[in-house]
């Protein structure tokens, strides 16, 4: 055995429960009362020294008192530095950085009390033969070290996931983004989908990228899922493009009065259904985006002098960060065209494409002698702060 049944169980419970626990940790309670005729009025409540752990944890791991507080809720064992010293310098020497162990902590603080010989080192070890590299273990670990908790059964379910979508990164990918997926049975509650997406018209590729960027997708019932396909159906998109996957994962994060909401918001703004539709098809995406997001960049479009029909026909304009990116390049192409200047120059699109180099390198620097405070003008707007 790796460990006594009754630490298993402990560490398991633990480590599946952590959040839980954390939120119990963190209720304060004041000593009783004592009503005693004989006490004097004057006595004052006892006062309790903070457990062992809660300083250990901000000394050596780096976390806050009020982190610690809520930790040490799963560490009432721990009564001596020597098992969280050792299981420290484990992850140290396997190239775990201080950040990543202390963002493990606090994922699960009953790592701490892992055995390093008999669960951490086998787990790491185990996880390699998953052909994960060392710092793909290092990064899968810190940020779900339920992986180190998990059953042999479990972890070899990685092996289904890699058969379905097809590649180490994707696998990869998937588990940080669901971690649920080690702990679904693959022939009762994956198989069926899986059938009937491919049966339906989807191909091998499709559910790898489906599942890739979505995994909760194929967590959903079967009844969820058709019922999700026949919705993607309706807005006309043809079956088997990317833009019908793109569709079906954004439809998965919707429910179907927030779906109505999004395309009569396009309907008011005059759109015919074809023209919705030829939007969607372009960027799927869109259907993610909030009403008021979808609103708001529109109305700031409009009033900068660009038709409606000009950014429908280039949704991708409406999925950007109106402080981070419309309102500062606007801004700067605007700021360029009052001084004459950019008569001919990159679109719109492709200016808010631009990476920051790429911005700086062909908007900014060739106008500069000409213009000097032109980068002050765009780190100001930046800012939030605006000149003309």
């Amino acid at each position: 055995m790796i460990f006594s049944r009754g630490k298993h169980f402990f560490l398991l419970r633990t480590c599946l429960a952590s959040q839980s626990l954390n939120s119990l940790s963190s209720l304060r309670f004041s000593p009783p009362f004592c009503f005693s005729s004989s006490s004097p009025a004057t006595e004052t409540a006892p006062s309790f020294k903070r457990p062992f752990i809660v300083d250990y944890l901000v000394k050596y791991v780096g976390l806050s008192p009020e982190q610690a507080i809520k930790a040490s809720g799963s560490l009432s064992q721990v009564q001596s530095p020597s098992d969280p010293d050792a299981v420290r310098q484990f992850f140290k020497e396997s190239g775990f950085s201080d950040g990543q162990i202390k963002k493990m902590v606090l994922k699960s603080s009953s790592v701490l009390m892992a055995d390093v010989d008999t669960l951490l080192k086998p787990r790491m070890e185990a996880l390699k033969e998953y052909e994960f590299s060392e710092s793909d273990i290092i990064r899968l670990v810190s940020r779900v070290p339920i992986f180190l908790f998990c059953s042999d059964t479990q972890l070899k379910r990685i092996n289904f996931w890699r058969k379905i979508l097809q590649t180490k990164d994707l696998v990869l990918k998937a588990l940080l983004r669901a971690r649920g997926l080690i702990f679904i049975r693959p022939d009762r509650n994956v198989m069926p989908k899986v059938q009937f997406l491919r049966n339906y018209g989807f191909s091998k590729d499709d559910i790898a990228y489906m599942v890739g960027i979505q995994p909760t997708l194929i967590a959903l019932g079967l009844d969820r899922i058709k019922s999700l396909v026949k919705q993607v159906e309706e807005l006309q998109i043809p079956v088997g493009s990317r833009a019908f996957s793109n569709a079906l994962i954004a439809c998965s994060q919707l429910s179907r009065a927030t779906l109505d909401s999004k395309l009569n918001l396009f309907r008011n703004l005059g759109r015919s259904e074809a023209e919705i539709w030829e939007t969607i098809l372009k960027s799927p995406q869109l259907l993610t985006l909030s009403v008021k997001k979808i609103k708001e960049n529109m109305e700031f479009l409009v009033n900068a002098g660009y038709e409606t029909s000009y950014v429908m026909e280039r949704p991708l304009l409406l999925c950007y960060s109106l402080e981070k990116r419309l309102i500062p390049r606007i801004h700067v192409l605007q700021f360029l065209k009052s001084k004459g200047l950019l008569k001919k120059g990159p679109s719109l699109c492709t200016i808010l494409c631009f990476s920051e180099k790429d911005l700086m390198d062909k908007l900014i620097v060739p106008y500069e002698d000409e213009i000097p405070e032109l980068r002050q003008v765009y780190v100001t707007a930046l800012a939030g702060k605006f000149t003309m």
